[in-house]
């Protein structure tokens, strides 16, 4: 039995020789750190979040509106006046409407989402019914349920056919002697020769009878069907001219708004309360309106802003509003009150303001400097958090209802989505982030640029 031995030569041993102390090595840390930024930051470029792209706006696209009941519809205004419904489930156009002659610079609607309220730099504000849009077929349900009530109506058409061919018809006609009568008649006079020759001449007479009543009968169904295939088309034909009707007293009613507010200046923003009847507009002021009479604003607001931008009612304190304008300020106004309560001036212009649903103290404010700011409205001294990424101004921002995340949109070509307590996702760069909103379900942000 041979064994054999590694065995080495020690000048053939190439031996690596460490030492680990820090003192030696003083950018280990520095390293570490390095590398496991440029993982985090390689995880979240690689980061697909898009799921789809609706696509149909001739021109940009400005401003963005969830409904508040049905998470699978939002609309969209473009800078070309028109103003799009779409189903999000379906991924399919809904409605299409042009609705002002300049951008739609605002879209909000009421808690129970039965109106749509559209402004522009026309110098309009418009009021919607979004009930024919909401209600349409095209929303409801999936492509597989409106095959099935496709099929449910054919078969109903087809049972009607079938029911009005004149088989219940010929069941009703029963006129005339039966066969069993016949033979007991012969039986009965079979010993009396006169008395069968009398039953045969009844029996042909009858017999003669029955041919014509049968023939008749024939000649009366067939005026029958004539008669009802005459209605049948005469109703179809009402019921084409019924439908258009309907269709054309529909049409009308989506393309005309129930009421249209004609001011003085444009329009930059607008925002409906979230119980009451009210809603906000921004422009040269602050305007309070009311839903039921918006002939005149209620109450008019101004504090040194040449021009306001933006409004946004606060969803729990639903008497708080807060503004932001052209003189680099964010005003909080008191509904309740009718006064300003406090105005904050900040290094740059504002852009875009927006509530935390869960702290509703604390808000959101989009700035030109490429920073998102949160404050606390119980103390506006200094900011709770800076959010920094953006290399050019955020122009637009929505939480979500969670109120842990938000997403935000820049003039860097960047979308991104934020942690309150973790940093930020980045996506792919797109031309300019204009607006956005986020979903109810917190599973999706729609952005458009």
């Amino acid at each position: 039995m041979k064994i054999k031995a590694i065995s080495r030569i020690k000048p053939k041993v190439n031996t690596i020789q460490r030492n680990l102390d820090p003192l030696i090595h003083p950018f280990a840390k520095a390293r570490e750190a390095q590398r496991a930024v440029v993982a985090a930051k390689t995880d979240r470029i690689f980061a697909q979040p898009f799921v789809y792209a609706f696509s149909g706006h001739s021109d940009g696209v400005w401003s963005i509106q969830r409904h508040p009941k049905r998470l699978n519809c939002i609309f969209s205004g473009g800078c070309d006046g028109e103003i799009k419904v779409w189903n999000t489930a379906n991924r399919c156009e809904i409605a299409s409407i042009h609705a002002h002659n300049g951008f739609v610079r605002g879209m909000s609607l009421p808690g129970d989402g039965r109106t749509l309220i559209t402004c522009s730099e026309d110098k309009t504000i418009k009021i919607w019914n979004s009930q024919p849009w909401v209600q349409s077929d095209r929303m409801d349900g999936s492509i597989s349920a409106l095959l099935y009530r496709m099929n449910e109506e054919q078969d109903r058409k087809n049972q009607g056919e079938v029911l009005g061919d004149g088989s219940e018809g010929l069941r009703s006609f029963g006129i005339g002697m039966n066969e069993d009568e016949d033979e007991d008649a012969l039986i009965d006079n079979e010993d009396d020769e006169d008395e069968e020759d009398d039953d045969e001449d009844d029996i042909n007479i009858n017999e003669n009878k029955n041919i014509d009543l049968l023939k008749i009968n024939k000649r009366a169904m067939i005026m029958d069907e004539e008669d009802e295939d005459d209605k049948s088309n005469s109703d179809d034909e009402e019921d084409e001219d019924d439908d258009e009707d309907q269709k054309l007293k529909q049409s009308k009613v989506i393309d005309t708004p129930i009421e249209t507010i004609v001011g003085s200046y444009a329009y930059t923003s607008v925002d409906h309360n979230w119980t009451n009847q009210t809603f906000c507009s921004t422009g040269a002021s602050v305007d309070i309106w009311d839903l039921q009479h918006s002939k005149v604003p209620i109450n008019s607001f101004a504090w040194g802003a040449d021009t306001y931008y933006y409004a946004r009612y606060n969803r729990v304190e639903q008497n708080i509003l807060a503004t932001c304008g052209s003189d680099r300020g964010i005003v909080l106004y008191d509904l309740r009150s009718e006064t300003p309560i406090r105005k904050l001036i900040l290094r740059m212009k504002t852009n875009q303001l927006c509530w935390n649903p869960v702290e509703p103290f604390n808000y959101l404010a989009g700035n030109e400097d490429g920073n998102v700011y949160e404050f606390d409205m119980r103390n506006l001294g200094a900011s709770r958090c800076v959010y920094k990424d953006h290399l050019d101004s955020v122009m637009t921002l929505d939480i979500s209802p969670t109120g842990r995340e938000f997403c935000s949109g820049s003039y860097d070509r960047t979308i991104r989505l934020w942690d309150s307590q973790a940093a930020g996702i980045h996506t792919k760069s797109f031309k300019g982030c204009l607006s956005s909103e986020k979903n109810a379900e917190n599973i999706c942000c729609y952005i458009y640029w």
